[in-house]
C-alpha cells in the first residue's frame, strides 16, 4: 500500500471520529491535522464541516475556522494530541501570534 492510500484510509476514520465528536458536542478531532508545509487544515476538514452542516467549506476556510477550533480543542481536551505536533506549534507561531500580538516579535 502507498503512503497516499494509508493517508486517504487515516482521513478517513479522522473523519468518522470528527462527526461522532460533533454530534457529541466535542471538539472535531480532525482540527489538529495541520498540513506541514502551509500551517493549514486541508480541504478535508472544511468538506467534513459542510457535511456535518456547520457552514459552507469556503466561508469557513476564509474565516479560518479550522484555526478557531483548534484553539477550542486544546483548550477543551484534546491538549495531549496537540502539545505533541510541532506542526501545531508552528501554526501557532506563524498564523495565531501574529493576530494576537501584532507588534510583537515572532
Amino acid at each position: 500500500m502507498s503512503l497516499a492510500h494509508h493517508r486517504n484510509i487515516l482521513a478517513g476514520v479522522m473523519g468518522d471520529i470528527s462527526a461522532y465528536e460533533y454530534h457529541a458536542d466535542r471538539p472535531l478531532l480532525s482540527v489538529v491535522a495541520v498540513l506541514k508545509n502551509t500551517y493549514d487544515h486541508g480541504k478535508g476538514l472544511y468538506a467534513l464541516c459542510e457535511q456535518l452542516g456547520i457552514g459552507e467549506a469556503q466561508e469557513l476556510a476564509r474565516d479560518l475556522y479550522g484555526i478557531s477550533r483548534l484553539i477550542l480543542a486544546l483548550l477543551t481536551g484534546y491538549s495531549f494530541i496537540i502539545m505533541h505536533n510541532t506542526t501545531i506549534f508552528k501554526l501557532i507561531r506563524r498564523r495565531i501570534w501574529p493576530h494576537l500580538y501584532p507588534t510583537s516579535l515572532s
